[in-house]
């Protein structure tokens, strides 16, 4: 037997891009301003901190999307593909530009994030060669870009019911980016992140309104940064899983290591304080970090930190 096939495999549909990532000495940065960059860096971006956290933590990862084949697209894709991410289902359009976003950030963990769009990409649909591929996956991750990028929204929506009707999970993070369509796909959900502000704009009657919304949904994770994560559960009392005290170098990327590391520990068979305990060691690794992609941290890491945590 292989040695990945016992390993959890989650797939994502949307939002591949590259983060073009500038360390200011301060904000505002106003016309005439000269500055010193601290540093500067190119990382995988958006959904593929998610898919290279996930494939580190020990999972098998699985990307769908269209993206330029730029030099961008491809660089970004070379990294996936050497962290171990599937990304056969990744439609390559010849003479497109792919989508980045500049971040800036200064010492007080402050930021300006400028997208560019790329090129329009074609429109992908849920054909008989995602339903393959998501056919040998345990799982479907979605977050609010995804939902929001008109090239997959159709067909992401139409898998997250496809993956549900098929017996399989379906979790979601609507995050800054989530509009009010993107609750289309909560009938489908069996676990979905939030901050508090996100859930105050969600569902004004707090969780009790989504869990009455959908009979899937078996929990709501509300993060709270360096604070932890509050798990709700449907069957189960609310529990508070505390955050570990790090320093913090930036926290780009923080949210989606929080969320690979969260639903690899709840498809091992982990409980839901054990997932919100290691999804909090997770982030707080990532966080003394600058940037994400090839630095989202490895299983060891996230261990090494618990059990620093444990003596403490």
């Amino acid at each position: 037997m292989k040695e990945d096939e016992n390993k959890i495999r989650i797939a994502t549909i949307g939002y591949l891009i590259s983060d073009w990532l500038a360390a200011v000495e301060h904000f505002p940065v106003t016309p005439g301003d000269h500055q010193t960059l601290g540093e500067i860096a190119v990382e995988p971006g958006g959904m593929c901190n998610f898919l290279i956290a996930g494939q580190r933590l020990g999972g098998q990862m699985t990307a769908l999307d269209a993206i330029g084949a730029d030099s961008y697209g491809l660089a970004l894709l070379a990294v996936l593909e050497e962290e171990g991410v599937d990304t056969r289902g990744v439609v390559r359009v010849a003479g497109a530009r792919s989508r980045g976003v500049l971040v800036m950030s200064d010492p007080a963990d402050q930021h300006v994030f400028m997208a560019y769009p790329g090129s329009a990409m074609p429109e992908q649909t849920f054909n008989a060669e995602w339903q393959r591929v998501l056919a040998g996956t345990d799982a479907l991750y979605l977050d609010g870009f995804s939902l929001r990028q008109e090239n997959v929204r159709s067909a992401a929506l139409e898998a997250a019911q496809w993956m549900a009707c098929q017996g399989k999970k379906v979790f979601f993070d609507p995050g800054p980016a989530a509009d009010a369509g993107a609750r289309a796909v909560l009938p489908w959900l069996d676990g979905l992140f939030l901050t508090a502000g996100e859930l105050s704009k969600w569902a004004e009657g707090g969780v009790t309104e989504l869990f009455g919304e959908s009979q899937r949904l078996a929990f709501v994770v509300v993060k709270e940064g360096a604070g932890g994560c509050t798990i709700h559960a449907k069957v189960e009392p609310a529990r508070h899983c505390q955050g570990f005290s790090v320093p913090v170098r930036d926290t780009v990327g923080a949210g989606d290591v929080f969320n690979a590391a969260f639903l690899l520990a709840l498809l091992r068979g982990s409980s839901l304080p054990e997932c919100g305990t290691f999804a909090n060691a997770a982030g707080a690794v990532q966080v003394q970090k600058f940037g994400a992609g090839r630095n989202v941290p490895t299983r060891a890491e996230v261990e090494e930190m618990i059990e620093e945590q444990s003596k403490s």
